[in-house]
């Protein structure tokens, strides 16, 4: 699971995904050596429970990755690295989900940084302060990762959450697509690029930052081929 198609497109382009599931329910399937790999999408935000029966769970899989960017929340880590949380948190809360330890076992040797824990927001995290004071208690934050894991293991299903880290602890985010965001958890592409061209003294950083995401997103299509892979 994909918050949005630009996370997935990467990683699309790599194989022969086609599309599959419901009309109303946009999901791509390819067949990766001997995996049968099914790709759907949350949108941004913690995803509603029923809906993920609709989709995530809709065809009973084997195992669920809930993978994407993410922000980073500790200086070690910088852009373009994947990370795989052991466990997955929410802020004021005591209950933290924890990943299959068969799962988190491989993400190593394919080229991954094992963390101690993500974070799941309800908003993005634009400040450098901000990520800073989060970094005491996770190494990096995401908005979907928890509840997709929770579900997962509610279901008997074994999960992870794999992430490539989108921008470092140390870095301002140069817009905040937040207020972009429609209902449906997608983006309102309309919004964003009316938000970007209100403010021309940050273009040439929403271009940098356009460039590492897209570099970032293509390290995590490499690291899935590998991590599937490794899974069969």
């Amino acid at each position: 699971m994909f918050a949005l198609p630009a996370e997935f497109a990467p990683w699309r382009r790599r194989h022969a995904f086609r599309p599959a599931g419901a009309k109303t329910q946009q999901a791509f399937e390819a067949q990766i050596g001997t995996a049968q790999v099914r790709v759907v999408f949350s949108g941004i935000g913690a995803p509603v429970p029923d809906a993920l029966e609709q989709t995530l769970f809709a065809a009973r899989p084997d195992v669920v990755i809930v993978a994407g960017a993410a922000g980073g929340l500790k200086p070690q880590y910088r852009c373009g690295d994947v990370v795989v949380a052991s466990r997955v948190k929410t802020p004021g809360s005591s209950r933290v989900v924890a990943a299959d330890a068969r799962m988190l076992m491989l993400a190593s040797p394919c080229g991954a940084s094992v963390v101690d824990a993500f974070l799941t927001l309800d908003r993005m995290v634009l400040r450098a302060d901000e990520k800073a004071a989060l970094g005491r208690e996770a190494d990096a934050v995401d908005m979907e990762s928890f509840v997709v894991i929770d579900e997962a293991i509610s279901r008997g299903i074994p999960a992870i959450a794999i992430r490539v880290i989108a921008d470092a602890a140390d870095e301002d985010l140069p817009l905040d697509f937040t207020w972009a965001l429609r209902r449906d958890g997608t983006i309102s592409l309309w919004r964003a690029i009316g938000q970007a061209m209100s403010r021309p003294a940050r273009w040439p950083r929403i271009v940098r930052a356009g460039l590492s995401y897209g570099r970032a997103l293509e390290e995590l299509a490499i690291f899935l081929d590998r991590f599937v892979a490794a899974l069969m």
